[in-house]
């Protein structure tokens, strides 16, 4: 019996010492190259920006510790993954954390750190902004993401920033190693048992093919925010609907599917019920001529100024 035991707790204790080696040596993997400091990087070069997850499935985040532009703006992430400025992971006492989950309109493509509207929160008093979007996620991907790195954050609020484009499968996606477990220990000796390289592991690729079933993911999305009681507000995109699902539809799943409070941007900054996207590029508003980044397409600065009142008018009406 005492044989046993000692082998079991050598055992163990072997397995806690590989599983600590890879979490270090991933935490060294995701820091931003230092070749690529100080550099100035656009809609062509914003891969060389991310990280592939270790999770296949949520496909990849912003490296760590950045500090240069991108779009001519000041763009920088923190040792967490995110953009902008550090923050502790244990909450401050008296702060109502507010953690996002999104792609480039919530990253805020094109606009400096301190002119996304998560950024924006922070100047109010006792409010603190996370951003954790990520160009070019989709629904499914920002699943993971909310259950894998925000709930670590123990936030009092999530916000879910929604484009059109999240029921789609976006340009760059990892490859589906069809296993990802919690451990990376046990995640590197599964992949070479059947033959995947640590390259495959980590690299990105091109897909066409959209992945799995976006309801779903939203589903899920808010039948974990109820099982942590935590509540949630979507911000609709301003721009344009999917050709998926109309805004309207989108509301309600929001509100019934999700259990979530809804900022409807289209009708809150246009006033307007919905645009295809060929009719959002097109159209002559003061939407367009104001708020867009000119030839990008993308929302500008006094976008993201007017989306942070709306959410703190938002967030204040539900404490």
């Amino acid at each position: 019996m005492k044989i046993i035991l000692a082998v079991t707790l050598s055992l163990f204790l072997s397995f806690l010492a590989l599983e600590g080696g890879f979490r270090l040596f991933g935490n060294y993997l995701d820091r931003c190259e230092s070749e690529i400091q100080g550099q100035d990087f656009n809609s062509s070069t914003f891969m060389k920006l991310t990280k592939p997850t270790l999770n296949p499935h949520a496909g990849f985040k912003l490296c760590q510790g950045f500090s240069g532009k991108f779009q001519g703006k000041e763009f920088s992430t923190n040792l967490y993954g995110a953009r902008g400025k550090e923050f502790l992971p244990v909450k401050e006492d008296n702060t109502f954390r507010v953690v996002g989950i999104g792609d480039s309109v919530m990253m805020g493509w094109g606009v400096s750190d301190s002119e996304t509207y998560l950024s924006l929160i922070n100047q109010e008093k006792g409010y603190e902004g996370i951003n954790l979007g990520v160009s070019g996620l989709n629904a499914i991907q920002e699943f993971f993401h909310l259950k894998e790195r925000a709930f670590d954050l123990s936030p009092d609020l999530i916000v879910i920033g929604y484009v059109g484009n999240d029921w789609e499968g976006e340009n760059f996606s990892r490859k589906n190693n069809s296993y990802a477990s919690s451990s990376q220990f046990l995640n590197w000796m599964i992949h070479r048992v059947k033959g995947i390289s640590d390259g495959d592991f980590r690299v990105t690729k091109d897909y066409l093919e959209k992945p799995g079933d976006p309801l779903k993911a939203y589903q899920a999305m808010g039948w974990l925010m109820k099982q942590g009681k935590i509540p949630c507000i979507m911000l609709l995109d301003s721009r344009y609907e999917s050709g998926f699902v109309s805004h309207s539809n989108m509301e309600k799943i929001a509100k019934e599917e999700m259990g979530c409070e809804v900022v409807n941007l289209m009708t809150e900054l246009r006033e307007i019920k919905g645009l295809s996207v060929q009719e959002a590029i097109s159209i002559k508003d003061r939407h367009n001529t104001e708020l867009i980044i000119q030839g990008d397409g993308h929302p500008n600065s006094l976008w993201h100024k007017k989306v942070s009142k709306l959410l703190l008018q938002k967030i204040k009406g539900l404490q």
